[in-house]
């Protein structure tokens, strides 16, 4: 999924209590795209973010006798990347002499997958550059971000690792390609975590459609109506609703999730 315009910046959080990590024998995989204040006032958020996240920690509580499953949106759900994206469109628009407004234009592009945006890109301006030439400013700037600097939503890792830890069966379901994928996820130490991770850009499917789910339910040996999912495009939850899959949105200031089940990120889950 492309990633969110307002979900940007590295955030930290900590959880009230630690949890401590177990190593589960990598399941299948299938399917794979992809950068002010005090010192004091810094500190001052920092604290008040993790009191929030202890205290929003009781607001969620999930049934886990009701679920088998969870699965994941990568971009904007698990990890924090909208700036990095932000970085690789206006690349492309420099090198291809585009005027237009960035911000504005990611909202259209969040429910795309890479491929889609390139060839929106080429056909609405009739750019002289092509998909591949396009692809190769994304790469230039991606697989580095990705490798060593894309940070964790809130809460991400600790609350994978906690279903984890309660036999739950995990996969990622993100439009994001698996070279893109496999080097954060084990930056970040949860690769080992997911018995499945479906691309839609490697797999050339969509979210718009159930194949993609039905095939990761499937390959876990799970049914939607006891499957979890997290994600924060509405497109791709609506997806899983028609299923029975229950979705969980993740909140933004564009899509607030007014009339679903949602949180701003998994230090208000336990």
């Amino acid at each position: 999924m492309w990633p969110r315009p307002d979900q940007t910046g590295k955030r930290v959080c900590r959880r009230g209590k630690r949890v401590r990590a177990r190593r589960f024998p990598r399941g299948n995989r299938t399917g794979s795209w992809l950068a002010g204040g005090s010192g004091r006032d810094a500190r001052a958020e920092g604290t008040t973010r993790r009191r929030r996240c202890v205290e929003l920690e009781r607001m969620m509580g999930i049934d886990w006798t009701k679920y088998d499953g969870v699965l994941f949106d990568l971009d904007g759900t698990l990890v924090d990347s909208m700036h990095v994206w932000e970085q690789v469109v206006r690349a492309i628009y420099e090198a291809s002499g585009i005027d237009s407004s960035v911000p504005e234009d990611m909202k259209r592009y969040h429910a795309m997958k890479v491929s889609e945006v390139f060839t929106y890109i080429r056909k609405r301006w009739q750019t002289a550059m092509d998909e591949d030439a396009m692809q190769k400013i994304a790469d230039s700037i991606l697989l580095e971000q990705y490798t060593y600097h894309i940070q964790p939503v809130p809460g991400a890792i600790s609350f994978v690792k906690t279903c984890r830890e309660k036999g739950k069966k995990l996969a990622v379901v993100t439009s994001s390609p698996m070279v893109l994928v496999e080097p954060v996820l084990k930056r970040l130490g949860i690769w080992d975590d997911f018995d499945g991770i479906a691309s839609a850009e490697d797999q050339k499917l969509s979210k718009r459609e159930p194949e993609i789910f039905t095939r990761t339910l499937d390959a876990l040996g799970i049914s939607a109506q006891r499957t979890l999912y997290f994600e924060d495009s509405r497109y791709a939850l609506e997806t899983a609703d028609r299923l029975g899959i229950t979705g969980i949105g993740m909140k933004t200031e564009t899509e607030p999730y007014l009339d679903r089940a949602a949180v701003e990120d998994f230090c208000e889950v336990r």
